[in-house]
């Protein structure tokens, strides 16, 4: 029976836990315990605690075990690996349930202890070592030890292994010259020291490297050598290292991952399993960004709408009016801007570019043209993110079109006189309504002909990375939680045509500073208002992402962070360890 036809008859069994109805019941065929919706849901609470498969005792509130399974929106499981190693764009819905990262990330973006119980950087600033937690095992018994770790980073950089995430990993020292078969996969920079300690080596000094390396989790060499690539899509040669195992996988069905009875990690979870439900409807034109089916979400197909799902707009007006206590808004860690070519005319003088940063009125298109998809941004950092100092920057590219007209007569252009009509590239269909707001804008305030070009994802990029492309719309989001990753694709090696020799040295001091945070913070400061001040783009939009969740989904990592919103936001995954289903279930 599928999940979808259990839920609805939820209203049945309201009714079949009502005295007038036990005669009914005992005639019938009894239903298997432990399936959403059932009758043996349906019956009282025991009284005690709820234990689970773990030994862990949930909250005093928490509905039945048989109970403690989340619903949530996945997206397609026609997938090539479940094999962190192997594949990030198109893993299988909850491959990282499967591993142990060495560090875990909560909903403040804050590192917890995860598989390394510690780690410290040597004297060198380049040489780290993580300590792993020894009572840590695979789900088939082995115990995970430090080699696991190295054999994980040599497979991602072997090139034979085709790892569509290998760029991630490029200031490991060889990562590059490994992965494009340069090097033998020894010389990768990581070793074991003993059984329980890692040693990773950077190319440069980065405080961050706990953080970069928390987005990972291991691959089973063991199980790739017994059972080739297939091991990681089939339950019964799956093998885990984190909180659950694979259950069940079926091509364009649910995807099951059940609580792994070997895990031994420091947050072990609370609820049983966790099933991914396939998306209906695809987002912004790709199939693989599934987005939120309203109708579904109504009828309780999932309970959570995941970090990645937008509403339409009259799905979330509905939404507003039919369930408006669980509908939740958070920022995106993602920045879009207008970028501009500061190696050739016109861009090549810097109040030609702030004449274009206080020509865009960004309140305007976020409360219009996006309406609430999104936030006005004047910095490359948003609100809530580490190091960020939007408060302080604010002002500095702020709308303000009586100036923008007088920079650009400045600049030689009164009125936009003698200046070459503009072609602003997008990759893409990437929310081509705002760049085409941010065209009339230029024109309406600057007297300058902006089109639109939508060019193919590839090409955009290719360009884009030759330094080739004179003026652009595109977004950049996170990959690991620090200011680096944000600012530092702004050094001149990175993929604009800007150098500023203060903003590059500042990063280095960044990069150098590991022991005084408020130093480190405030070098961040000083390079980001070089970065917004000599302006070789426009910051223009955050976007505003939209998630569902049911009243009796619950758990800390779903109460508002420090920043002050609620979200399940990308990398955090100790969500999945804290949340669980309360007693307000509707068949408990």
């Amino acid at each position: 029976m599928s999940h979808a036809t259990q839920l609805s008859r939820r209203d049945f069994l309201k009714w079949a836990g009502t005295s007038s109805s036990l005669l009914f019941l005992a005639a019938c065929a009894p239903v298997p315990a432990g399936s959403p919706g059932t009758a043996q849901e349906a019956a009282p609470a025991a009284a005690g605690p709820v234990v689970n498969s773990l030994g862990v005792e949930l909250p005093a509130d928490a509905a039945p075990l048989a109970q403690q399974t989340v619903y949530i929106q996945g997206g397609n499981n026609i997938s090539i690996s479940a094999d962190w190693f192997k594949v990030n764009y198109r893993q299988l819905p909850g491959t990282g349930l499967g591993g142990e990262p060495l560090a875990i990330l909560d909903k403040d973006m804050s590192l917890l202890p995860g598989a390394a119980e510690s780690w410290e950087v040597l004297d060198d600033k380049v040489t780290w070592h993580f300590h792993l937690r020894k009572d840590m095992q695979w789900s088939d018994g082995k115990p995970l030890t430090a080699q696991d770790w190295v054999n994980s980073f040599q497979y991602g950089a072997n090139p034979e292994t085709g790892f569509d995430f290998a760029w991630y990993f490029f200031f490991m020292k060889n990562w590059t010259a490994v992965n494009s078969g340069e090097l033998p996969v020894e010389e990768l920079g990581c070793r074991a020291v003993d059984d329980y300690t890692l040693e990773v080596v950077t190319e440069y000094p980065a405080p961050y490297v706990p953080g970069w390396l928390a987005i990972c989790v291991p691959h089973p060499k063991h199980a790739f050598d017994e059972h080739g690539e297939a091991w990681s899509l089939q339950p019964e040669t799956y093998v885990a290292s984190g909180p659950f195992k694979l259950a069940k996988v079926e091509p364009d069905q649910e995807t099951v991952w059940e609580i792994n009875p070997n895990y031994t990690g420091s947050i072990k979870p609370l609820v049983e399993r966790i099933v991914y439900v396939p998306g209906a409807q695809p987002l912004g034109g790709s199939a693989e960004a599934p987005q939120v089916s309203l109708a579904a979400y109504l009828a309780d197909e999932y309970y959570h709408t995941g970090p990645w799902s937008i509403p339409n707009l009259s799905d979330l007006q509905r939404a507003r009016q039919e369930v408006p206590d669980e509908l939740h808004s958070y920022p995106h860690f993602q920045t879009y801007y207008v970028g501009m070519n500061t190696f050739k005319e016109p861009f090549d003088n810097l109040k030609v570019r702030q004449a274009f940063s206080h020509a865009i009125d960004r309140d305007t298109l976020t409360s219009t043209v996006l309406k609430d998809q999104g936030q006005p941004a004047y910095t490359m950092l948003m609100k809530g993110f580490p190091s960020e100092h939007v408060d302080q920057l604010k002002d500095v590219q702020k709308y303000d079109p009586e100036l923008a007209k007088s920079l650009l007569a400045e600049a030689g252009y009164p009125e936009g006189e003698g200046f070459p009509a503009l072609e602003m590239w997008i990759r893409g269909p990437d929310r081509p309504e705002a760049a085409e707001a941010v065209a009339t804008m230029l024109a309406q305030n600057l007297n300058i002909q902006v089109s639109v070009v939508q060019s193919e994802v590839k090409t955009f990029m290719d360009t884009l990375n030759a330094k080739d492309l004179l003026f652009y719309w595109v977004p950049y989001q996170f990959d690991f939680v620090d200011a680096s990753n944000f600012l530092s694709i702004w050094r001149s090696d990175g993929r604009h045509a800007w150098k500023n020799e203060n903003f590059e040295e500042l990063l280095r001091q960044a990069d150098s500073e590991f022991d005084d945070p408020a130093k480190r913070d405030d070098l961040f400061l000083q390079a980001e208002r070089v970065l917004v001040e000599d302006c070789p783009a426009v910051f223009v939009f955050h976007p505003t992402f939209w998630q569902m969740w049911k009243p009796y989904l619950v758990g800390e990592d779903l109460t508002p962070n420090k920043a002050g919103f609620s979200a399940w936001v990308y990398l955090n995954n100790r969500i999945f360890r804290t949340w669980y289903i309360n007693n307000t279930f509707p068949s408990a």
